[in-house]
């Protein structure tokens, strides 16, 4: 007797159909496993090959015992036409016994341009080696010239590798105009911070360089030109009103927040300073007129303004400031006439009122190099969230310099807009100071005074062995960079020019006193 067939038709028994997970699991190995394994031997093959550059901060230089600055490190932020460089410093690979390790982290203005081996690192290395003598210490400047917080964050986490005690930020002009910020000419905007981290973690790798290479080529990007400076954002106004503030303000913040988060992982302590810039000395890079102002209204507006400034050349301030505010009243945006407004209030004595024009001024000023209340606000709410987070109010200590005119900053602390005057340096290391010393292990404390003060500017440029010479590059390194624009498209500019060239002639002076005394 024949067995009967389970099929319809009576013949072969078909093959089983394989289980849903079985054909669900040759999908993901096909969708995802295969090209993740393409995808690493394409990056093996690409690092065999030597492709691309190393990303990290710090590379070790075995034979002299020490890490050193890595040159390509800008290159994971910078189209490579308009790359910054690191300044060439090192950190020995293994600690010194007993040393106190102390890394400061920001941009330009914490890198001490025009001068980095007088900043305020520096002066503060002078000042607590000075009041602590048996003590070693290392303060390490890990800045850049045009980076924002983006690029600090990474550098913390090279920095926390290197047994740091200390982190010192000093940082905030940058991030509207450094890499992803809203006026930037480097990498552009994004909204979602979560994209840019993914962009600049797919750059670590060697495929991601080779990709963002032909991207940049397809792109463009090399025929932007050299680096020129500030003038290359002439274009990216952003005006106080601008939406993106607000995205720039929470990526900041959170930069913040995980540079802390770095530091306190790595047995660190933290500061965060604010940031203090040129207020009395420094008119606006660039004013707008507030959105929807008919004709009729600029024309008005242009009148009181033109009539203010008449006013105010010839001395009679008074005036000067009620022909200001008429024209406010029409448009209060733009910077300029809130600048001289602020000028107008100091020829009358009223010092307050000036203060809250100059700082409106800052607000308003549509080329934005210069940290601004919310950047500083960022920067205390978040130092006050956290115990282990410490507070420098640099912004406030730069108003109560003794230098300072009527609490007002200027020339007597800033070269221009932010970049620091040896006197500069020298007051954010003095605020810095009291802060540092708290935070000083009590074996090193216990060897120094019981109320130590900060030593005098006098007796750290002695110790440092300043001289008048640096002076005279630091003023002439500054003429040629304030020979161009934003900086000529300042009213006050000659003003300015004549100031510094004065200041030039002076130091060239002592240059030539010096030189007679030997």
């Amino acid at each position: 007797m024949s067995s009967t067939s389970n099929s319809p038709s009576g013949g072969e028994a078909s093959p089983a159909k394989p289980s849903r997970w079985r054909l669900w699991a040759f999908r993901l190995i096909a969708a995802v496993v295969i090209p993740l394994v393409v995808l690493g031997l394409v990056e093996a093959g690409l690092r065999i090959a030597g492709y691309g550059h190393d990303t990290r901060f710090w590379i070790e230089d075995e034979a002299a015992g020490q890490y050193v600055v890595n040159q390509d490190f800008g290159l994971r932020f910078f189209p490579p036409s308009l790359v910054r460089v690191p300044w060439p410093i090192s950190v020995a690979s293994e600690k010194p016994g007993g040393s106190y390790r102390i890394f400061v982290m920001g941009g330009s203005a914490a890198l001490g341009i025009p001068d980095p081996s007088i900043n305020a690192g520096a002066i503060l290395e002078a000042m607590l080696a000075e009041t602590y003598p048996d003590a070693t210490f290392e303060v390490v400047t890990a800045a850049m010239t045009a980076i924002n917080s983006h690029v600090v964050l990474p550098i913390a986490r090279d920095c926390a590798r290197r047994e740091p005690d200390l982190f010192i930020i000093y940082l905030g002009n940058n991030e509207v105009v450094g890499p992803f910020g809203a006026g930037t000419v480097f990498a552009g905007y994004s909204p979602s911070l979560a994209m840019i981290r993914a962009s600049l973690a797919m750059r670590t790798t060697k495929l991601g360089q080779l990709v963002d290479r032909l991207t940049q080529d397809l792109a463009g990007q090399d025929e932007q030109g050299e680096w020129t400076g500030m003038e290359m954002f002439l274009s990216n106004v952003v005006p106080a009103g601008d939406p993106r503030l607000d995205g720039v303000g929470r990526h900041f913040r959170r930069n913040l927040e995980d540079i802390c988060q770095v530091a306190r992982k790595a047995g660190a302590e933290t500061v965060l300073c604010t940031v203090a810039v040129n207020l009395r000395d420094c008119s606006p890079f660039a004013s707008v007129h507030r959105s929807g102002l008919s004709e009729a209204d600029l024309a008005a507006w242009d009148r009181a303004y033109q009539a203010g400034i008449e006013r105010a050349e010839s001395g009679r301030h008074d005036e000067a400031i009620e022909l200001y505010l008429a024209a406010m009243a029409i448009d209060d945006q733009h910077a300029q006439c809130q600048f001289r407004l602020a000028q107008s209030y100091v020829g009358v004595g009223e010092t307050d009122l000036a203060r809250d024009a100059f700082l409106t001024a800052r607000e308003l000023d549509a080329l934005r190099f210069r940290a601004d209340s919310r950047i500083n606000g960022i920067i205390r709410q978040v130092a006050g969230g956290h115990s282990d987070v410490h507070l420098v109010d640099v912004e406030q200590a730069a108003s109560e310099s003794a230098t300072s005119v009527g609490g007002l900053p200027g020339g007597e602390l800033f070269y221009e807009h932010v970049h620091l005057t040896f006197d500069g340096n020298y007051e954010v290391a003095r605020a810095l100071f009291p802060a540092v010393v708290a935070l000083l292990p009590e074996s090193i404390r216990a060897n120094g005074p019981a109320s130590p003060a900060p030593p005098s500017a006098a007796r750290c440029a002695d110790v440092m062995k300043v001289t008048a010479w640096q002076e005279a590059q630091s003023i002439s390194y500054m003429l040629e960079m304030t020979k161009h624009p934003p900086f000529t498209e300042q009213f006050d500019h000659a003003q300015r020019r004549a100031a510094l060239v004065e200041k030039l002639r002076q130091a060239e002076a002592r240059v030539g006193n010096a030189q007679e005394g030997r």
